[in-house]
């Protein structure tokens, strides 16, 4: 019997309209009827999985999408289910995590439903974390060695093992994920290697033996590679007779394997006749002399006998092994049993573990064994010291009989060993040390090349269809002499807009800069501030692009062709561009990482609005920034906004483009020049009002997109105010009067009076911000159709 598309399509609806009206029992018995016949084998997935949780079989249903998102790791439908499950056990960290993927893969039409269901877990939970993503690729039936690992790194990591079929799986884990971690060096991380490396992933490899054997290493890109993790040290002797440079290409650490402890409780034991060998049986594992050392031990005492645990690699190597076993007369000494899923319950009546391996990079058979408190007898092959004592090594068949039949047994000594070298928990504090190490080593790596620009001239070619915008006030000189330097994104072009400095300053850059060709020069005739210089600059940028960049502040570029690339790519894929790394320099020359945005990495501009708006910071995320300039005309601050300026005009700028996602880049850096008297320093009350004011924008446009509820905006007002209050109690009355106006017990022209009279003397009506005029009514709409067209 088979199905046509047609038929499955018709039986598929019956079974989702049973399934919608609760009819679970009978959706299963045509779903069982017809399951040999579907192809879909996601769609049976996800359907068994829901008829499950309607039956309230959790478990049942979470064990069958966990192995579903192995092979589909990015399907949104096992990633709804997911975080719908953990929301029902009130895991609600892990339900975020699976909500956060599906917004990942869905399309833009979609994502608003998962948008929908990460801020209803916002709200019902405040702990929420938003963990750094690691994938796992791997081969399948080569990932036995990572789940303990991926275990223990899930507290502070969102985890995705790939069981890897196609180069696709790759492409989309590595655009997740801001860990690559590829589990042996095979033709995974060659492809992985061979892409364009984005600077703000950092990518992983632990080599484990066989590999540098092959020439996989030969054709990996290790100039791509952040971290090369080997199990025993001698691994790096091997690689280095092929790559001799490698170590200086690559950051090279030993991360040994490590055992679950848990897993494998002691048991006392004394010796005895049960020898255990755990593992695969071809011609590397010397079955050679497993048979003869049998055979020496069955001719002392008949008792001996070998259990094996395990399954044969390599038929010739199993016809010399049956040949033996009849002629060495060993049938009854050796007890085939085949793979063991549990082998601590199998471990349970063993004296011996034997391992005539003539290489091997850890075994972690023998380990299991010992932390059981079985007694290893390991055939000593080279570099076996690196990895055991030599009091459990033997070279000849002689010296392995004395370790069974004449030496101690102690297994307190096997566990403890294990204990103290190859603890699972002890391996997974080192990596995560290793990690953050790693993390620190790239903002080590900007500084150093930071330093270097300050004592050289920078080149860089200008880039068409991008200007760089700076607005300036009595730094003339400072100006002239970073242009000059090339500190300020080299040959780019730049329009300056000077507010009203004194005669002196005005002629100074006028005359400094008259040989610059690609450079404009505005006075402005009075000083009216930022905002207003915004304004000036953006009616005469006439470039697809603006950067922003203070008088004081330095930008730099370390590899221009990633840099275009991606700002090629504002109003299409992403929103805004923005370097990874604010760095701050002070008057003595020191400098030091100030901000660290890779966070922002990925988040769409409604949910940056969301940010500004909760914490009521930005991480100077104006500073370096590459915006649209079409899109910032239409987002220019008021002029009241001396301060907040930036706030306001990116709120504005984000909400333009809602779906559309932030760059963060490794590429370029910005430095701000720092000291003790910065202006920004300095509080006012009328400074304090327009952050508030500013914070009102900013939560107009998260109801506009439905990113908040009013009683949410209202309580973050009302928090971030008495946060202020506290620190600034001259300008406690403000947020009163605010919290007055948003519950409508004063009126808008009181409430500009009273701001006006107190706060903002500047401040009418005309240039108040049109969100502010707008709020009352939004949050009392409903509808809110008006109030979407204004933003």
């Amino acid at each position: 019997m088979s199905l046509n598309h047609e038929q499955q399509l018709l039986i598929k609806e019956k079974i989702e309209k049973l399934i919608n009206k609760g009819f679970s029992k009978e959706a299963n018995e045509i779903l069982m009827k017809y399951e040999k016949l579907f192809q879909d084998e996601k769609w049976l997935l996800t359907t068994k999985s829901v008829i499950h949780l309607l039956n309230g079989e959790i478990d049942k249903a979470e064990k069958l999408l966990k192995n579903g998102l192995l092979k589909y790791p990015y399907n949104a439908d096992i990633l709804f289910n997911l975080a719908y499950l953990n929301e029902q056990k009130r895991d609600f960290q892990s339900a975020y995590d699976y909500y956060l993927d599906a917004k990942f893969v869905l399309n833009l039409s979609d994502k608003e439903i998962a948008i929908k269901a990460i801020n209803h877990l916002r709200s019902i939970s405040s702990n929420l974390i938003e963990k750094k993503k690691i994938a796992i690729f791997v081969k399948p039936g080569l990932d036995s060695f990572i789940d303990d690992i991926i275990n223990g790194l899930s507290d502070e990591y969102r985890i995705r093992k790939i069981l890897v079929e196609s180069y696709e799986q790759i492409d989309q884990g590595m655009e997740w994920a801001d860990i690559c971690w590829f589990e042996w060096c095979d033709e995974l991380l060659i492809y992985g290697s061979s892409k364009t490396k984005d600077t703000n992933k950092i990518i992983i490899c632990r080599l484990h033996r066989f590999e540098v054997f092959t020439d996989a290493p030969l054709k990996v890109n290790w100039r791509n590679v952040d971290k090369l993790f080997i199990v025993t040290s001698h691994l790096q002797n091997l690689l280095k007779e092929k790559i001799p440079n490698i170590k200086n290409i690559v950051s090279i650490s030993v991360l040994q394997n490590g055992v679950d402890l848990n897993r494998f409780k002691l048991k006392e034991r004394n010796p005895g006749y049960n020898i255990a060998y755990i593992g695969y049986i071809h011609l590397r594992k010397n079955p050679v002399l497993i048979l003869q050392l049998m055979s020496e031990l069955v001719s002392i005492d008949k008792n001996y006998k070998l259990y094996i645990a395990g399954e044969f690699q390599d038929p010739l190597v199993k016809m010399y092994w049956d040949y033996q076993i009849d002629a060495m007369g060993l049938e009854n000494n050796i007890v085939f049993e085949g793979w063991q899923e549990e082998i601590d319950k199998w471990l349970e009546d063993k004296n011996y573990l034997l391992s005539t391996s003539i290489h091997e990079s850890f075994g972690y058979g023998i380990a299991e064994a010992m932390a059981r408190g079985v007694k290893p007898l390991v055939h000593n092959f080279p570099y076996s010291n690196e990895i055991w004592d030599s009091k459990y090594l033997f070279n000849t068949i002689k010296e392995a009989i004395h370790q069974v039949t004449k030496e101690s047994y102690s297994s307190k000594e096997y566990r403890n060993y294990i204990e103290e070298n190859y603890s699972i928990s002890k391996q997974i504090k080192r990596l995560k040390m290793f990690l953050l190490e790693i993390e620190q080593s790239s903002q080590m790596n900007v500084l150093k090349k930071i330093k270097k620009n300050l004592t050289e001239e920078v080149v860089l070619d200008s880039i068409d269809q991008l200007t760089l915008f700076i607005p300036t006030y009595n730094r003339a000189q400072l100006v002239i002499s970073d242009i000059k330097n090339g500190y300020k994104m080299g040959n780019q072009k730049k329009i300056i807009i000077d507010d009203c400095s004194n005669t002196e300053n005005q002629k100074l850059l006028k005359n400094g800069l008259n040989n610059f060709n690609n450079i404009d020069i505005v006075i402005q005739p009075e000083n009216k501030g930022v905002a207003t210089t915004y304004k000036t600059a953006l009616e005469k940028i006439n470039t697809k692009l603006t950067q922003i960049l203070g008088d004081d502040d330095l930008i730099f570029c370390y590899e221009q062709e990633d840099f275009k690339n991606s700002i090629n790519k504002i109003g299409d894929e992403y929103s805004i561009v923005v370097p990874r790394y604010i760095v701050n320099l002070d008057s003595t020359g020191a400098i030091n990482i100030s901000y660290d945005r890779l966070k922002f990495e990925g988040l769409s501009s409604v949910d940056i609005i969301k940010y500004f708006f909760k914490t009521g910071e930005m991480l100077a995320m104006i500073g370096g920034a590459i915006v649209s300039t079409e899109i910032m005309k239409k987002s220019l601050p008021n002029s009241i906004f001396r301060v907040s300026e930036d706030y306001v005009a990116l709120s504005r700028y984000f909400s333009k483009m809602p779906s559309k996602k932030i760059k963060v880049l490794d590429t370029y850096v910005y430095v701000r020049r720092v000291s003790e008297d910065t202006l920004s320093k300095t509080i006012t009350n009328e400074k304090i009002a327009l952050h508030l004011l500013s914070l009102i924008v900013s939560g107009y446009y998260c109801i506009v997109h439905d990113n908040m509820t009013k009683q949410d905006l209202l309580h973050t007002i009302s928090e971030r105010g008495k946060l202020i209050n506290s620190l600034y109690p001259t300008n406690s009355g403000l947020l009163e009067h605010i919290m007055d106006f948003l519950n409508n017990d004063i009126e808008l022209k009181q409430f500009i009076e009273i701001v006006q009279e107190n706060y903002i003397p500047n401040l009418q009506y005309q240039n108040l911000p049109v969100e502010i005029k707008e709020i009352k009514n939004l949050i009392s709409n409903e509808e809110k159709s008006v109030f979407r067209n204004e933003s």
